[in-house]
């Protein structure tokens, strides 16, 4: 800060006194007005860097925000929480299929379905229930008999008239078909893909059943697959 040469005592002052000042071994002259401003501003530097006050107090708590949309409830032991829409928070809960092979991994199943008696070379039309798509790896009759499997109830019925001598014509709708010979289960190498093709995909598999046995039979057709889509 600027020195102030000591002066005689001025029992007065007034905008014309005037002070001499040493500054950096300088030597200058100043009013009144101007030495009582820079001791105004030094004095308010000083004022502005004290030291930073106590913390106040803490404000009290707002109020509670609405419930959030959360975990619906339900639900079982295994399941997960899927979407069930586009829609934003639509979630419910469901089961996961999965195999021991790994996560996410499904296992082989076995499905039967039993015709009513029918008489030699007369046919049945069976319904099972699997996937909307999967892997079939084998077939089964309890009897002789030709056992087709479709992509849908249109391709059935297109299919009725058709014998076990004829190949069906490609994109007929026509999965799998094999011929036993008795009590049989014939392997599927490759396995075939087979999937549900309705307009509204079901988890539906169509199948025509003839009797070969010779005799008046019920026939039980076994299906076993994986299913690659729910």
């Amino acid at each position: 800060m600027s020195k102030v040469t000591q002066l005689p005592f001025i029992s007065t002052v007034n905008t014309t006194t005037g002070f001499v000042i040493t500054d950096n071994e300088l030597v200058r002259r100043v009013s009144y007005d101007v030495l009582k401003n820079d001791i105004a501003s030094a004095v308010e530097v000083i004022a502005s860097s004290g030291p930073t006050g106590p913390t106040g107090p803490t404000g009290p708590t707002g109020p509670t925000g609405p419930t959030g949309t959360g975990v619906p409830v339900g639900g079982t032991s295994g399941q997960a929480l899927v979407k069930l829409s586009g829609t934003n928070y639509d979630t419910g809960w469901a089961t996961i299929s999965g195999g021991g092979g790994g996560p996410g991994l499904n296992s082989r199943e076995s499905v039967a379905v039993t015709t009513l008696s029918i008489a030699n070379n007369a046919t049945a039309n069976l319904t099972f229930t699997g996937h909307k798509g999967y892997v079939l790896y084998s077939i089964a009759a309890s009897h002789s008999a030709f056992v087709t499997v479709y992509s849908d109830i249109l391709s059935r019925t297109n299919d009725a008239l058709r014998t076990e001598i004829t190949d069906p014509l490609p994109g007929a709708g026509v999965v799998a078909e094999i011929i036993t010979s008795g009590n049989q289960t014939i392997k599927l190498t490759p396995a075939v893909v087979g999937f549900n093709n309705e307009t509204v995909p079901t988890t539906d598999i169509p199948v025509r059943v003839k009797n070969l046995s010779g005799a008046s039979a019920a026939i039980t057709v076994t299906l076993t697959l994986l299913g690659i889509e729910q």
